[in-house]
């Protein structure tokens, strides 16, 4: 399993270095994790800053999280940061606890920042994909999320697909569709995520996060009469590289009869 670094130095307000603490290195043990990528998605990964766009969101992105504590046993030269919705870091406690794991507000200014220091990672389905989640199939939102891959062109940063098999197993989500209008409004995730027994403890489920190769982009201002069709055509090589990824590591996970739905 693919795990992210937080190491303090040089991260801006000094983050705790989590990815060496005992109880991080527990968690992976209860929920096995395991990581596959190619030897050339190694080489490039260490050579180039990128944008690691990880996929499900699911009800909770736990497997995300879990990749905070093995980073430096695959990758020990490798810099990761993560972005998280702004909102989040509006409730006391967990804002410390995302601060203290390297994540930061989705704003560009943070965009800017932590890719000048190494690559980042975000989920881009978010409360959106929450309430598309399904018990019998996988359903990721991505069609309409062209942001991060806006802010990618702007930077000439190489885009990086990564699916999370068995996040969107570990809780199912409570919620009336109808709640969904009001939760994007309040940026807030209004429902309940049941996991085992029924209550917020996430499924035993084992963990497999397949790492595509870097996906190319080039370097465009927004005022260049080239840059829409980069982001368009940016975004749909990530799509593509999203689905084959799935395609490809879904009978290794032992999910071959189920169906990837892409919204």
């Amino acid at each position: 399993m693919l795990l992210l670094d937080c190491e303090p130095a040089g991260f801006p307000h000094g983050v705790c270095p989590v990815s060496k603490l005992l109880c991080i290195s527990l968690v992976s043990r209860i929920w096995p994790t395991r990581q596959s990528t190619s030897a050339t998605t190694d080489c490039l990964l260490l050579l180039l800053d990128c944008w690691l766009a990880g996929f499900p969101h699911g009800v909770f992105p736990v497997s995300e999280l879990l990749c905070i504590s093995l980073m430096l046993r695959i990758w020990p030269t490798l810099r990761v940061y993560s972005i998280a919705a702004s909102s989040v870091f509006k409730v006391p406690v967990w804002r410390h606890i995302l601060c203290w794991t390297g994540a930061r507000p989705a704003t560009r200014r943070w965009f800017r920042t932590l890719l000048g220091m190494g690559s980042v990672s975000l989920v881009p389905g978010g409360i959106a994909e929450m309430f598309l989640w399904e018990e019998h199939r996988e359903v990721i939102k991505i069609l309409d999320r062209k942001g991060f891959v806006r802010i990618a062109v702007e930077q000439g940063v190489p885009l990086v697909p990564v699916y999370h098999f068995g996040n969107s197993r570990l809780f199912s989500w409570v919620a009336p569709r109808s709640w969904e209008v009001l939760a994007r409004r309040t940026r807030a995730a209004l429902g309940y995520p049941k996991g085992r027994w029924g209550t917020l403890v996430p499924r035993s489920e084992p963990l497999f996060m397949a790492v595509g190769a870097p996906i190319p982009v080039p370097k465009l201002a927004p005022s260049d009469p080239y840059y829409q069709d980069a982001v368009d055509k940016a975004h749909s090589e990530l799509v593509k590289a999203l689905v084959d990824l799935y395609t490809k590591y879904k009978g290794h996970y032992g999910w071959d009869n189920r169906e990837l739905v892409v919204t």
